[in-house]
């Protein structure tokens, strides 16, 4: 085998493929919440976030929850939260119906009835709890956490920003309100505002691999990459995969952004290990076949292992991805069939794809049109340039 050429040349991922990573990245809060069991130390000074965004790891119905309650609606709280972790919203749910209409009149029940509902897609039936909970007590920090994130499911980002802070005014010190309104500030495009507010609940949080430390470092690790901070974002990655090492997301997008900062061979080594631990992984499976297409370096290159990977994500997600159509397009291209690739460039650009990533695959269908397979470098002075005809 020849001796690897030095891997100094930096790789521009497709900014697609980091919005892939962002969509993986919020319902994977709901794997840690459920994978982990919730069992982690309890925040002090009042009841815990028991839904898919249940960032402080407590238990939900941990007991510390209902300690100063009566045994019936203690009891009601447990059994809703095994309920909750079981996946059935809608028992957890009911079981806190029978004490609320028994006259149950607190506060923290109904904002936890807000979490459920939430979760069982119950909005305007989530939204009327959360606003009983702040009315039965202004000053309830996670009433209005609890309402903003309800608001945030419905798209109401600037009323659910309004209420989570208010939720940090009276709870200062609360992780959890920090990390809504980090999601809140990113969805919102006020970039620096949420990588802010994610290293404030980094700064809360206790040392060590909590939920709530894994959590801002999943969701603040491609906020960085996109805003150019790779190397920062590797090292939320590191943490990532150290803490779980069987998540092949995180070997996976940490190999894009790897080649982004030049060190090809890490990142094709990363990528390959997210497609061992997870054969299905569509992110593993595109971002595998994007650097095998496209990084600049003949040596690494493989267009028909590309293909291969590529077209198994395109059948994963029923060739309804503009993102790995795109990928597919630049693996045959690679391979010499152009026919191939415009047709599914061509595909890609007709699924819908973002204002700011449209140019770039304009680009790319017309270098397709030219026989020319697509090269992404990013060279010393940050400008994108992409070598004709080069394979």
């Amino acid at each position: 085998m020849p001796q690897a050429p030095p891997a100094s040349r930096k790789v521009q991922p497709d900014s697609l493929a980091l919005m892939a990573w962002c969509s993986f990245a919020f319902p994977l809060c709901m794997v840690f919440w459920l994978a982990t069991g919730c069992a982690d130390s309890s925040r002090e000074g009042g009841a815990s976030s028991p839904d898919s965004t249940n960032t402080s790891g407590d238990q939900v119905g941990n007991p510390s929850v209902g300690e100063s309650l009566p045994g019936e609606i203690a009891a009601a709280i447990q059994q809703s939260g095994r309920w909750a972790m079981a996946g059935d919203w809608a028992a957890a749910v009911e079981a806190l119906d029978s004490v609320i209409k028994a006259g149950a009149n607190e506060a923290r029940l109904f904002a936890l009835r807000a979490h459920f509902r939430q979760n069982a897609g119950d909005f305007a039936g989530a939204l009327a709890d959360a606003e009983q909970a702040t009315k039965l007590d202004p000053s309830y920090a996670w009433g209005y956490s609890t309402k903003a994130e309800v608001l945030m499911s419905m798209g109401r980002n600037e009323e659910a920003l309004t209420n989570v802070s208010r939720a940090i005014l009276l709870s200062p010190e609360d992780g959890d309100s920090y990390l809504i309104r980090a999601r809140l500030q990113a969805a919102t495009g006020r970039t620096a505002s949420a990588l802010a507010d994610y290293d404030r609940v980094l700064a809360l949080a206790p040392k060590g691999a909590t939920n709530l430390t894994l959590m801002a470092r999943m969701e603040r690790a491609p906020l960085l990459a996109a805003t150019g901070n790779y190397e920062a974002a590797v090292e939320d990655l590191n943490h990532l995969s150290k803490a779980v090492p069987t998540d092949a997301r995180f070997y996976a997008i940490r190999g894009l952004i790897q080649a982004q900062l030049g060190r090809i061979a890490q990142g094709i080594q990363d990528c390959k290990k997210a497609v061992e631990l997870d054969p299905s992984s569509v992110l593993a499976l595109n971002n595998l076949a994007w650097l095998l297409a496209v990084v600049p370096d003949a040596h690494w290159r493989d267009g028909k292992q590309a293909v291969e990977l590529a077209t198994k994500a395109c059948e994963i997600t029923r060739w309804e991805n503009p993102i790995f159509l795109g990928t597919l397009a630049a693996a045959y291209a690679e391979e010499g069939d152009f026919a191939s690739a415009l047709k599914w460039q061509e595909q890609a650009i007709a699924l819908g794809i973002s204002d700011s990533d449209l140019s770039a695959a304009r680009r790319r269908l017309t270098a397709y049109q030219k026989h020319e397979p697509w090269r992404q470098i990013l060279s010393d002075d940050g400008h994108v340039e992409r070598p004709s005809g080069t394979k």
